[in-house]
């Protein structure tokens, strides 16, 4: 087994285009503070959890959605923002600050796209006989 290569963070696998450090670094960049402000804020009914602490929401209690339509805790999610731009429950990729080299897309259209893809999932999914 000594002669068996093993696979590191830092070693590429077939069919990747870097290696997972690198694939992993994309989801690192912090969020920009702008985004994280403009998200949007609601009262969550009791039940769910917070899929950061995993802590239950409160009835009532407020909590920050992003763009995905995944809901948290405010303090969670901003400073889970402050680390890694990434949803953790599904990735979504909010906006990096300027000067990173991603393109800023405004929260409203990154919303608009999220509900435009559902659709279409949805349309599809009624045409081939799928409910």
């Amino acid at each position: 087994m000594a002669d068996t290569p093993s696979v590191t963070e830092d070693t590429p696998r077939s069919g990747d285009r870097g290696s997972s450090r690198e694939v992993n670094n994309v989801w690192r960049v912090p969020a920009s503070q702008a985004s994280i402000e403009a998200m949007r804020r609601i009262k969550v009914g009791g039940g769910g959890d917070c899929s950061i602490c995993l802590e239950e929401f409160k009835e009532e209690e407020e909590g920050s959605e992003m763009p995905c339509e995944h809901v948290f805790h405010r303090g969670c999610v901003e400073k889970w923002l402050r680390m890694n731009r990434s949803c953790p429950v599904c990735r979504f990729l909010m906006p990096a600050e300027e000067g990173t080299s991603d393109t800023l897309m405004s929260l409203e259209l990154m919303r608009l796209l999220v509900r435009v893809s559902r659709l279409a999932s949805s349309i599809g999914s009624m045409a081939s006989g799928r409910t």
